[in-house]
């Protein structure tokens, strides 16, 4: 159980959400459009996944540095505070 990717389903999902590091853009307006129902988040819930945090989380702050700043912040956490009723605060935001 090295890779749980499935190439059929995999095709059938299409073209990721980068290209060269790029946000494509049919993504981006659509994460632009629906900012207030998307949020990341991360599960390496087995130790091998830990290996590849780093790159996930990387990853992450890539395609939200292409988006407005407004957007990026709603979807980095400000849309989880609001689904789960919390609040990060200042030294939790300074520290990343």
């Amino acid at each position: 159980m090295d890779n749980f990717s499935d190439p059929a389903k995999k095709a059938l999902i299409g073209p990721s959400m980068l290209e060269g590091g790029v946000l494509r853009p049919d993504w981006k307006s659509l994460m632009i459009k629906y900012q207030d129902r998307i949020l990341f988040g991360t599960d390496p819930h087995m130790q091998k996944l830990w290996n590849k945090y780093g790159k996930v989380v990387a990853d992450q702050r890539r395609i939200l540095g292409q988006l407005p700043h407004e957007v990026a912040e709603k979807i980095a956490y400000k849309n989880a505070e609001k689904l789960y009723g919390v609040r990060l605060n200042e030294t939790t935001l300074n520290n990343n």
